[in-house]
């Protein structure tokens, strides 16, 4: 293995790093975007503390949309250096499999250990964020929040 297959790997995992780190964020916003909509379920009509708790949905709501949309860019920034890594890891492979050394097959594996690892990552980001799999309504946690705050203010008015 070469500087071009480091070179791909350093390329995907930071794309994966950075997906992941998004993803982290979002979560937590979103349970606290979940609590605060249970609180504001709970809350009685027209009270002082429904309007509060409806600013809090709606504040913590908007914080959510960009990063939500930034996942979904993110995931094709992962998604494509990773299957362009995997290919080559195939190539590579199937060109060599005769004739490397024991550093080079290890160093092979090595890459495609962490590509596998990085696209069962990717793919179950990928389900939770988005498509048929997502754990929010129609497959988009942003559609999701939007419904959600647009709900509640028609709700507290």
């Amino acid at each position: 293995m070469g500087t071009k297959s480091t070179a791909q790997y350093n390329q995907v995992a930071a794309a994966l790093g950075a997906l992941k780190n998004d993803c982290g964020t979002c979560d937590g916003l979103m349970d606290y975007f979940l609590d605060t909509l249970a609180d504001f379920t709970d809350a009685l009509s027209s009270s002082p503390q429904k309007r509060n708790l409806f600013l809090q949905v709606e504040s913590v709501g908007y914080k959510i949309l960009p990063i939500a949309n930034n996942i979904r860019a993110l995931i094709g920034q992962v998604d494509q250096p990773l299957t362009a890594f995997e290919n080559f890891l195939n190539n590579k492979y199937e060109l060599h499999k005769h004739d490397w050394t024991k550093l080079q097959k290890t160093t092979l594996n090595q890459h495609t250990d962490f590509a596998i690892q990085a696209r069962r990552e990717l793919e179950a980001i990928r389900g939770k964020f988005q498509g048929d799999t997502s754990m929010y309504p129609k497959g988009e946690m942003v559609t999701y929040v939007e419904q959600i705050v647009e709900h509640c203010r028609q709700t507290w008015r």
